[in-house]
């Protein structure tokens, strides 16, 4: 089949309208800053954000902050624009060709990019980054595993997949497949052949150094303070309307709340709903319904209360979710599952878990764990959509102790915390999973034996899980798009029925832009396309 793919002018050339107009939500607010706020003629943009990056190379970054640099200075394949998750549109690929089992995907490159150098970017420099990525053995090889790299010409890339593969569009679209120049990286001691988890040296000079034929390079990188991006010369689309980026790591939304209407920055993100509703002056706030869910992920180590089936149930059962909800905002919604609505293959919000204290007592009975403790641990400074986990913790612990549920909160910071839950070493974990894939195939990081269960210690093999896992195949192989969304749905009901993974809620993502910065945009897969903001 043949996809042919609109090229909107350029994929970042200029927010989708009606996609805007269907996710986002502007607000204006009355009054004017005390201080004027930032010159409107100024070709530096000024962020407030959180930095919690501690690389840039485009292979192992793993964590949302990363995902957005990247997105700012390399290209991929395919990509999404604005708001919008739904459409796949050109990146460096104009269109490709997918055979009939899905095995088979080619792709044509664009003739005119080049990248920040000036060097012109080849079929040679995507195989030599999917190459790399795989062999580097991180957290994104698995997007190309079974999937082999070939270049007929300079111009074509195919991608050979050992099975059915009808993610891989998807897949190419994350900004962790993203293409670097080959001949740089190289020099930087890069290498794509088998063993470059360990003979790879390139990983410092992406922190220093950019590779990309993305709007953006890399001007300088202090973890977990600034990072400044100057515009790419070279770049093959539209000219940003900013030659300088400079995104400050702020952690109190409170500052940047203060920032965003004094002049201290242009733009804020990682606000809260109940923050941005205490914006004054000409302040535009754009928001979208987030595509990550918040869940709990119970152990089945047999040494914890939470490997018996009824004991979780009480759990899930006795959660206020209609209070989660308040807590996260305007606009926040129950999860019915884990993939989340605005993804195909989710469950209808009718078949998300109610609370029944009646229920849940029973079960905890059942259970005969009635008298245990169990700890909730979650990392105390990490937020979602500008909320602390603490804040969700206190009231999932008032709320199952209504139940009799006895639940201990451990918070940890969060690098300690998610490393202890990586480790398979909590009992309850409290998290979210921000996903760039935006495809029902991302989430089944949470089928047993992936990535999220092999932290609570539920194998594929375990009884509960053989169930789940045949449903995951079915999907994973179906090419009928209606098909797949549907074996999808299957696939989450049957993860519910387990209750290992609690989907509690999913919130909203805001950004807030002061006077005459337009174009505001959150997209769930990478953040907020710098490259698509303007000043009026």
């Amino acid at each position: 089949m043949m996809k042919s793919l609109h090229r909107y002018g350029f994929a970042r050339a200029a927010l989708a309208a009606a996609v805007a107009a269907g996710l986002g939500l502007t607000l204006s607010a009355c009054g004017a800053s005390s201080s004027g706020g930032p010159s409107a003629s100024s070709d530096t943009l000024l962020v407030d954000s959180s930095l919690g990056a501690t690389t840039l190379d485009p292979a192992v970054q793993f964590d949302n902050t990363a995902e957005n640099l990247v997105h700012q200075m390399y290209d991929t394949l395919l990509t999404y624009h604005g708001d919008n998750i739904k459409d796949i549109v050109p990146g460096l690929a104009t269109s490709y060709k997918a055979s009939a089992d899905g095995r088979t995907y080619t792709f044509t490159l664009r003739k005119d990019a080049k990248f920040a150098d000036g060097t012109p970017l080849t079929s040679a420099d995507v195989a030599f980054s999917y190459n790399r990525t795989l062999n580097m053995k991180s957290n994104n090889s698995h997007k190309l595993t079974g999937i082999k790299v070939s270049t007929p010409d300079a111009n074509t890339v195919v991608l050979n997949s050992d099975e059915p593969n009808p993610q891989l569009p998807a897949l190419v679209a994350t900004d962790s497949l993203a293409i670097v120049n080959a001949k740089q990286v190289k020099a930087a001691g890069g290498t794509d052949q088998p063993g470059a988890d360990k003979a790879d040296k390139a990983g410092p000079w992406f922190n220093s150094h950019s590779a990309g034929s993305g709007p953006y390079q890399l001007q300088s990188f202090t973890p977990n303070s600034q990072v400044v991006l100057v515009a790419n010369p070279n770049y093959w689309g539209k000219k940003p309307a900013f030659s300088k980026v400079i995104i400050k790591s702020v952690t109190s939304t409170q500052q940047q709340l203060q920032d965003v209407q004094n002049g201290g920055a242009q733009v804020a993100v990682n606000l809260s709903g109940n923050q941005v509703k205490q914006l004054s002056g000409s302040v535009t706030v754009h928001s979208v319904q987030s595509p990550t869910v918040v869940y709990m992920a119970l152990s089945n180590d047999p040494g914890s209360p939470t490997s018996d089936a009824d004991f979780r149930k009480a759990i899930a059962l006795s959660i206020d979710y209609a209070g989660l909800v308040q807590l996260a905002g305007e606009r926040a919604v129950q999860a019915a599952g884990v993939i989340p609505a605005s993804i195909a293959g989710s469950l209808p919000p009718s078949d998300a878990v109610k609370r029944d204290l009646a229920a849940a007592k029973a079960a905890l009975a059942a259970s005969g764990k009635a008298n245990e403790t169990v700890q909730l641990s979650y990392g105390s400074d990490y937020a979602v959509d500008g909320l602390t986990m603490g804040t969700f913790a206190q009231r999932i612990q008032a709320s199952v102790a209504e139940a009799g549920i006895k639940m201990k909160l451990v918070p940890a910071p969060n690098l300690d915390a998610r490393t202890q839950y990586s480790q398979g070493k909590t009992q309850i974990a409290l998290w979210n999973f921000p996903q760039d894939v935006m495809d029902p195939f991302g989430f089944t990081v949470y089928n047993p034996g992936d990535l999220l269960p092999t932290r609570i210690h539920w194998p594929a093999s375990a009884p509960d899980a053989r169930p789940v896992v045949e449903l995951a195949d079915k999907a994973l192989a179906e090419m009928d798009s209606a098909k797949r969304a549907s074996d999808y749905q299957a696939w989450g009901e049957a993860l519910n029925a387990t209750y290992h993974f609690i989907p509690l809620f999913t919130g909203v993502s805001h950004v807030a832009g002061a006077k005459g910065i337009t174009g505001l945009n959150i997209n769930g897969s990478f953040g907020v396309d710098y490259a698509l903001l303007g000043k009026s």
